[in-house]
């Protein structure tokens, strides 16, 4: 364009400017990129594409980043593309917390919400966490530190930054009432990677790239690095777990359980890929969360009528799986293994595997005894010296345990790690987050925000009793319960500001078939 038409031209002259520009941009960031290519410097490419990551996330969902912290929660592998093992759900909250400081920056007016307990008990486990560092600094090896094992330090961060954005930024009630589902189609997407590579094992070393989360024994299997098992060792699909489990919870909290036993609608077959699932990942403490979530779920939406019908139907069709294996039919090894602990003819190996596992008491008696745990009322903190983690290997697992602290028990573990401290601190969040999200299904019922109410509600409730007397790990439930709690937050943070409806409205019956938002309507204060 002549410069006699961009003058009689002001608006076709300025978008000329703005796609001369444009190009400019373009062509000089990838004279950069191919300098940086070149010459291998991939931080700098990694910090470039986060960079880019947040100006598109600011620009294009603006007000609704948060969803992808929903979406990416359960991408918790490391992408080993990176020159510092990050995982996607870290560097997609990372990209949102600046998203959201940016808005902030820019004017964006915050959602204001009163702090309560829930904050203070959040903040009281950060502090916590906090006096234990300065007691037992770590690094990480990544960055050459003397002593490894950090990263349930940057953990409890990232968790932080999720819980913080979660509780303030999202104002959609159609899009909060779908948590469930976009924590799902994450779900499946993370599963689906590593099952790729198991069902395929040439793909290993792609998935890896992008996943840490890949079990390598059949890639290396394929190509004779270690010799084939012997098929009578149980064998079992351990990432198909989570996403069974999250399936089965998914679908209680949208449906009443007892109508998942039906054949004649589509979700009994949903609830079946769930069920065959964590019967195919072969722990058993998983499948106890299953059934705690068809009770929790049937209790919340029915009381205890649905509660003892539900639970007689499931008693029945258990009772039925369990007199017939061994009788008229076998079980696959990893589903004999989940349902082990109740009476049944299991096959020798099983058998061979749940008594090693309940010998886990006679361990943690000697570990006590022994004097495995220095320091009982802040901890021994996270991580290892460089000369222990190099030991851990070809230990036996209690040596493991003894170094590392992974002790497959919850209380033991945050003794371990926080003491007595940290211990008193995370069971006072866990039972406050549990009663609170009680409340919040009754502050929900007949709301579009009913659904993700018992959602929550299930996880939190079962939570306790899980982590003391089934399994737990201080180091990953933590920041688990913070952002658990963060979406605890926001539900009572719009619950608070939406009029109830009562139970028989449309928004009752089809939650998701209301496609309004429901941000704009006036309510009184709580």
């Amino acid at each position: 364009m002549k410069l006699q038409e961009i003058v009689a031209t002001p608006y076709q002259g300025q978008e000329a400017i703005r796609r001369w520009i444009a190009m400019a941009v373009c062509v000089v960031a990838a004279l950069i990129i191919s300098v940086w290519i070149a010459t291998d410097h991939l931080l700098l490419l990694a910090v470039l594409a986060v960079a880019t990551l947040v100006v598109v996330a600011a620009v294009g969902l603006r007000h609704n980043t948060w969803l992808l912290i929903a979406f990416a929660c359960c991408f918790t592998g490391d992408t080993n593309a990176l020159p510092i093992p990050l995982t996607i759900y870290d560097m997609v909250v990372l990209v949102v917390t600046a998203s959201y400081v940016a808005q902030r920056l820019i004017g964006t007016p915050a959602a204001r919400r009163p702090l309560g307990l829930l904050d203070a008990l959040v903040a009281i486990n950060c502090a916590v966490m906090t006096l234990t560092f300065l007691v037992h600094p770590v690094g990480l090896r990544s960055l050459g530190a003397e002593t490894v094992g950090a990263r349930p330090y940057f953990n409890l961060f990232i968790a932080c930054c999720a819980c913080w954005v979660l509780a303030r930024q999202p104002d959609s009630y159609t899009h909060v009432s779908r948590i469930p589902l976009w924590i799902m189609a994450g779900m499946t997407i993370a599963t689906s990677l590593p099952l790729a590579a198991h069902i395929f094992p040439s793909l290993t070393p792609y998935v890896w790239f992008v996943s840490g989360n890949v079990d390598v024994t059949n890639y290396l299997e394929d190509i004779r690095v270690v010799t084939a098992m012997s098929g009578e060792h149980v064998r079992r699909l351990t990432e198909l777990g989570p996403f069974g489990l999250m399936l089965i919870q998914c679908l209680c909290a949208y449906y009443l359980p007892r109508s998942l036993l039906n054949p004649l609608r589509p979700r009994f077959y949903l609830f079946a890929i769930g069920l065959a699932a964590v019967l195919l990942a072969g722990y058993r403490n998983t499948l106890l969360f299953a059934f705690a979530t068809l009770v929790l779920a049937s209790w919340f939406r029915g009381g205890w009528r649905e509660l003892v019908l539900g639970g007689a139907i499931g008693a029945l069709t258990l009772g039925f799986v369990l007199v017939g294996q061994g009788r008229f039919y076998e079980l696959p090894m990893p589903a004999q293994r989940a349902l082990s602990f109740l009476p049944g003819k299991w096959a020798e190996p099983v058998k061979e595997e749940a008594e090693d596992s309940n010998a886990r008491l006679d361990w943690w008696r000697q570990m006590l005894q022994e004097g495995v745990i220095k320091n009982w009322w802040i901890g021994d903190g996270f991580g290892l010296s460089e000369m222990d983690y190099e030991l851990l290997h070809g230990h036996s697992i209690t040596e493991f345990a003894a170094l590392s602290g992974a002790f497959h028990n919850g209380p033991l573990t945050a003794i371990r790690y926080a003491g007595v401290t940290g211990l008193v601190a995370f069971y006072a969040l866990m039972l406050a987050a549990a009663v609170l999200s009680v409340t919040a299904v009754g502050r929900c019922r007949g709301t579009p925000l009913f659904p993700v109410a018992i959602f929550l509600a299930v996880q939190l409730v079962w939570l306790p009793v899980h982590y003391t007397f089934v399994f737990g790990a201080f180091n990953e439930e933590l920041p688990n319960l913070i952002f658990l709690v963060g979406l605890l937050l926001l539900v009572r943070r719009l619950s608070a500001r939406q009029p109830p409806r009562p139970p028989g409205s449309p928004a009752a019956r089809h939650p998701l078939r209301n496609g309004r938002d429901f941000s704009s309507v006036a309510s009184p204060q709580p």
